[in-house]
Order: C-alpha cells, then structure tokens, then sequence
C-alpha cells in the first residue's frame, strides 16, 4: 500500500515535465516560423546586422502600400536584394571551399601549421567580405528610402504607420 502514493507521485512528475516541455517547443516553433508580433524587435531575428537586415526586408515586404512605395524604389530594392544574395551565396561557396582544404590538410599525419594558419586567416577574410555585403545591402535600402519611410519604419511600424504588424526599434 506504501508504493502506490509513491507511483502516482512519479507518474504526476512525468506528467508535469512532459506538459512543459511540449509548451515550450510550441513556443519555439512558433517563434521559428517567423511570426511577427509587435513586440518583436530585429535582435529577435538573429544576431546584429544579419538580424537587421532580415527585419528591414520584412517592414519592408509587409507595409510597400502603406509606406506609399514607388514602382523606382521597388525596383532598386529588388536590384540590391538580388545583388547581395548572390555575392553572399559566393561567398559562401569560397568560405565551404576553404573549409573542404582545412579538412583535407587535417588529414594528413603531420598537418602544415602555418598552411592551416593560412586558409584560417582566409576563411575569416572571406566571412568579414560576406559581412561588408550584408552591411552594404542594409545601407543600400536605407538609401532607396525617404526620409518619411524611414522615420515610419523606425519610429513604429505595425503600431501606428504601417500596416502587417511589423514592429520597428525604437529610437535611443
């Protein structure tokens, strides 16, 4: 008679960690999906100026009528998106490159140090050139904008300019 308290406390424990755990995926999941709530902010879609980046491209995705966007400033946006995206995908090509010779340098029973130190040193100057795209793009954008669609993107997007429910950064 002693074990079943004992049982049933268990099977309550299992029960309760099973119940948040699957509570907090679902709050992951819905996060990864990439709803924009209006308290969302750009550090919430990754880290500094890629995180930026993806936010400036959603505003602008979701509120082109309400920013009152001209058929020019679409097409520039588009130019500079397509741009970026495939200098970034060659970039990324030569960055995987650079790994595939450290794996293969690796190998070897006596790796070459300074061979290594230098397609590191590569590979880090290749990932700062596919930071300077990402950093030109954003100003690119910045720049087809004017300065009443910037202020309305920054100042409160999805709260009280633009419609879609994209937030935007408040101003320090």
């Amino acid at each position: 008679m002693g074990r079943f308290p004992k049982i049933r406390a268990v099977v309550l424990m299992v029960c309760l960690c099973l119940l948040t755990s699957v509570a907090g995926y679902a709050e992951c999941r819905s996060r990864d999906r990439g709803q924009l709530t209006e308290d969302r902010r750009p550090e919430e879609f990754g880290a500094g100026l890629k995180g930026r980046m993806d936010f400036l491209n959603r505003v602008l995705d979701q509120n082109v009528t309400s920013l009152e966007m001209t058929s020019q400033q679409l097409a520039k946006i588009r130019e500079i998106r397509f741009s970026a995206r495939r200098a970034r995908i060659q970039k990324d090509a030569d960055i995987a490159v650079v790994l595939l010779d450290m794996e293969q340098a690796l190998q070897n029973a006596d790796p070459d140090v300074p061979a290594l130190g230098v397609l590191i040193e590569k590979k880090y100057r290749l990932k700062q050139e596919r930071s300077m795209i990402v950093l030109n793009a954003y100003v690119g954008l910045l720049g087809v904008l004017t300065e009443a669609q910037k202020e309305a993107v920054f100042q409160g997007c999805g709260m009280n300019h633009c419609a879609g429910g994209a937030s935007a950064p408040k101003k320090k």
